[in-house]
């Protein structure tokens, strides 16, 4: 059998297996910075800003997603971080139309609550902003800096919307707008963990495959296909190719961010009504 039609047959089975799924229904990213920087600074937020459409935390169906809180998640305590900045979190979650425990969650696994925390990339802070996005969050929100908690929450907050704005899928009558909710919600995740140029990516493959590039679920399943294993596979997709943010392999930690993070908004749902 050529190579060629070894990939066809592989292609066929994947959309199959894609289709199955959408009928019932894994370090940060490694994006290179420039193609980072790129996708922030062509994108504007102003239009999005003017009516935009904000998530709704009741239909955010969490209850559909059956989580057991396990305790090997771990949830440090929050009593000091609520005393320091419960305040900040509510204000810049009600600006941009989150919802506060939301936020929570994203600190929680982001830095454990620790203002200090910096990763072995550079992130910092509670809500773990890179340097080269932290001034253009400070651009962005007229500020000095994103060092300081207050507004490192403020920018964290700030770029989660704005990855929330960028997937709203265009025409989308046909799915519930709870589960589209929910979707944008985990694609905004996915996008704040691995960057944004991941998640296109692995909507551009969806597109060739002819499958939804807004479901979770297909995006989920994509995501590894953006390694370099898969280098075959992207010389059809790509012109040049290989993913527009290159190879993720990376892959592994933005789904286990975007899994664990949902867990951990569950259980504060729970325990903050």
């Amino acid at each position: 059998m050529s190579t060629h039609t070894k990939w066809i047959a592989v292609y066929v089975g994947v959309v199959l297996m894609l289709a199955i799924v959408a009928g019932i229904g894994m370090e940060h990213g490694t994006t290179s910075e420039s193609a980072h920087n790129d996708f922030l600074s062509s994108w504007d937020p102003a239009p999005a800003l003017e009516g935009a459409e904000y998530p709704e935390p009741d239909n955010i169906r969490i209850e559909d997603m059956k989580y057991t809180m396990r305790m090997d998640l771990g949830y440090p305590r929050i009593e000091r971080i609520l005393d320091s900045h419960e305040e900040t979190i509510r204000r810049y979650a009600n600006r941009y139309g989150l919802d506060w425990r939301l936020i929570l969650a994203v600190m929680n696994q982001e830095s454990r609550f620790n203002a200090r925390a910096v990763s072995h990339r550079g992130a910092f802070g509670l809500m773990q902003i890179m340097p080269t996005t932290g001034e253009e969050l400070s651009i962005a929100l007229g500020i000095e800096g994103v060092s300081i908690p207050e507004d490192n929450i403020a920018g964290g907050v700030y770029y989660l919307w704005r990855m929330y704005t960028m997937f709203n899928p265009p025409d989308a009558e046909y799915i519930d707008d709870k589960d589209r909710t929910f979707d944008r919600l985990r694609l905004a995740l996915a996008a704040y963990n691995g960057g944004p140029t991941r998640i296109r990516d692995a909507q551009q493959l969806a597109r060739y495959l002819n499958l939804d590039p807004y479901r979770w679920e297909i995006i989920r399943l994509l995501l590894p296909m953006l390694s370099r294993r898969y280098s075959s596979l992207h010389s059809y997709v790509w012109e040049g190719g290989r993913p527009i943010g290159g190879y993720f392999d990376g892959y592994g930690e933005t789904l286990n961010y975007v899994e664990r993070t949902i867990e951990y908004y569950a259980y504060y749902r729970q325990i903050f009504e």
